[in-house]
């Protein structure tokens, strides 16, 4: 090989790399708690949350300390907050138009089972 096909592939193969690292910069953020409570863009922090495992085996108390009051309740008893079988539903910002994404945290006897997104 030439020096200048050298060149040429050491140049094309740094932008492909800076592409991909702005983009994955860009579209994957780590879960900050103070981020998440002020409503910054939160859907940009659910890959975090879920990938990292950041919310299994917590307490309602726990859970709702580190990502505040849900957007709302889903499941059984929720007018009196009765964590033996509940969700929190966290809505993210995500999602275009009517599509909404929203973070899951199914609570079982007060500890939480299940973190998940949903797509409506």
């Amino acid at each position: 090989m030439t020096s200048k096909p050298k060149k040429t592939i050491i140049a094309l193969t740094l932008v492909v790399l800076t592409f991909l690292t702005v983009y994955f910069y860009r579209n994957y953020c780590r879960f900050s708690q103070k981020d998440w409570k002020n409503d910054t863009d939160r859907s940009k922090m659910v890959t975090s949350i879920v990938n990292a495992k950041l919310l299994d085996k917590k307490s309602y108390n726990e859970t709702i300390k580190q990502l505040g009051q849900p957007s709302f309740y889903r499941g059984t008893k929720t007018q009196t907050k009765d964590t033996s079988s509940l969700t929190l539903v966290y809505l993210t910002g995500g999602g275009q138009f009517i599509n909404l994404e929203a973070l899951c945290v199914d609570i079982v006897n007060d500890t939480v089972v299940k973190v998940y997104v949903h797509y409506n």
